[in-house]
């Protein structure tokens, strides 16, 4: 996989973004790769995409966020409003091919808001928007209200908690500014512009991203369907997950 870097400055913060992009001979499609919360563009699903694109002849692109994997930054200041900044800025890389943009969790929210943004700007949209377990508003749907008091209470006075990870060895740290910064980017709360088809992939057995919020997110917004994968959990890493992620892929560009 080749690295490489570009510059972004935005809320007053300078860093240099890691990215990979392959572009095939003959490319005529392109895919934007979105992670999820902690991810990095090197996951189990984003490689085997990749690899399945390469054969395909499909262009694709994919980067850390800022204050991980090889990107700059620190993540205790990172928020939705830098990585959204981000996501513009790979976006534009893509030149002149319809794209598919593939939001994994949280990056199925940043995916949303990119359209939104591209949307509002008349700029060039995606042909389609794949989402895998769509973490939207995860931090107000999920995370706030499922946090005990004593850790309601600690996220407030002392700006960050950490939650036991049954992926990691370590713990996922939840930022009081991020979850401040994520509330002028939810989406469920107000009517949808979003015009572009959209189709959610969720496990049924997701106990992260609960099969609810999948079923309110395609309610929600316009132009959706829903696929679940009724033993499928959070991650949607195994082999007949990816398999299944790839032939809905399939669909999407036939």
């Amino acid at each position: 996989m080749s690295i490489k870097y570009d510059h972004v400055k935005s809320h007053g913060n300078p860093r240099n973004i890691a990215y990979c992009h392959e572009i095939p001979n003959g490319a005529k499609l392109s895919i934007l790769w979105l992670s999820g919360y902690c991810s990095v563009m090197n996951s189990t699903k984003a490689s085997a995409i990749s690899e399945w694109a390469q054969k395909e002849s499909i262009e694709m692109i994919r980067f850390d966020y800022s204050g991980l994997g090889k990107s700059e930054g620190e993540f205790a200041t990172a928020n939705l409003s830098q990585w959204l900044d981000e996501a513009l800025l790979i976006y534009q890389k893509i030149q002149h091919r319809p794209t598919i943009i593939i939001g994994s969790s949280m990056g199925a929210w940043l995916a949303l808001r990119l359209t939104e943004t591209l949307q509002r700007s008349h700029q060039t949209q995606p042909k389609a928007l794949l989402l895998l377990a769509p973490a939207v508003d995860f931090t107000h749907e999920i995370l706030l209200k499922k946090l005990p008091k004593d850790l309601l209470g600690q996220l407030e006075n002392q700006g960050v908690i950490a939650i036991p990870s049954q992926y990691d060895e370590e713990p996922l740290k939840f930022y009081q500014q991020f979850i401040q910064d994520a509330q002028q980017h939810r989406l469920l709360n107000h009517p949808s512009i979003i015009t572009t088809p959209i189709t959610i992939i969720h496990g049924e057995q997701d106990h992260d991203i609960p099969i609810m919020l999948g079923i309110k997110v395609a309610a929600h917004f316009k132009n959706t369907q829903l696929f679940t994968i009724n033993d499928g959990e959070h991650r949607l890493s195994r082999a007949q997950d990816l398999q299944f992620i790839l032939n809905t892929l399939k669909n999407l560009i036939s």
